[in-house]
C-alpha cells in the first residue's frame, strides 16, 4: 500500500489507526472519509468560483478601460519656514 510521505492531519490517522479490531476501515473510521471527501468538493468549487470571479474581473477591466491615461501630479516647493506640498489626482 502507497503511504504518503508526509501524512497531513487526519489522513496518518486515516491510514493507521482506522484498520483495526478485525473491521475494515469504513466500519471503524467512515466518517473520517467522509469529512475529507467532502473537503475535497468544497476546494473544487471554491477554485472554480474564484476562477470565474477572477475571469470576470480581468474581462470588466478589458471592457471598461477608459482610452486616456489619468492624469496625476504631486509637487513640492520651498516656503516661509519649511515646503509646501500638493498633489492632485
Amino acid at each position: 500500500m502507497l503511504q504518503p510521505a508526509i501524512p497531513h492531519g487526519g489522513v496518518a490517522e486515516y491510514i493507521d489507526a482506522c484498520l483495526g479490531g478485525g473491521v475494515s476501515r469504513e466500519e471503524n473510521c467512515g466518517g473520517d472519509y467522509d469529512r475529507g471527501k467532502q473537503a475535497e468538493t468544497v476546494m473544487w468549487v471554491s477554485g472554480v468560483a474564484a476562477g470565474v470571479f477572477a475571469a470576470g474581473a480581468v474581462i470588466t477591466a478589458i471592457v471598461f478601460s477608459d482610452d486616456e491615461p489619468e492624469q496625476v501630479g504631486f509637487r513640492c516647493a520651498p516656503g516661509l519656514g519649511g515646503a509646501s506640498c500638493s498633489g492632485s489626482f
